[in-house]
């Protein structure tokens, strides 16, 4: 069931007034793709970040349609990934 509900999904992990949170939702939001934020200290978020065994994370963490991707700079790193991940190739952004 939880497998189901995270397919299709994009969930960004922060924390309030994480420079970073603020970068890789401008990314998104530059893009005009959905996601959905939770709260790292939010129970609910540390249930799914701890299904990924990601008991230690910095702030943001980016999981894709099940895939956990990380960071801001590894969402940097992997666009060609996250792009394919949304169906899009890199001349739509």
């Amino acid at each position: 069931m939880q497998e189901t509900y995270m397919k299709n999904k994009i969930f960004v992990f922060s924390k309030a007034k994480c420079p970073y949170t603020i970068m890789m939702k401008k990314w998104f939001k530059d893009r005009s793709i959905e996601i959905e934020e939770m709260a790292i200290d939010d129970a609910i978020a540390r249930e799914l970040l701890i299904r990924y065994n990601l008991d230690e994370i910095k702030s943001p963490h980016l999981i894709m349609n099940n895939n956990s991707i990380g960071s801001y700079m590894d969402l940097v790193k992997q666009e060609s990934f996250v792009f394919h991940l949304l169906g899009l190739n890199n001349s739509q952004e």
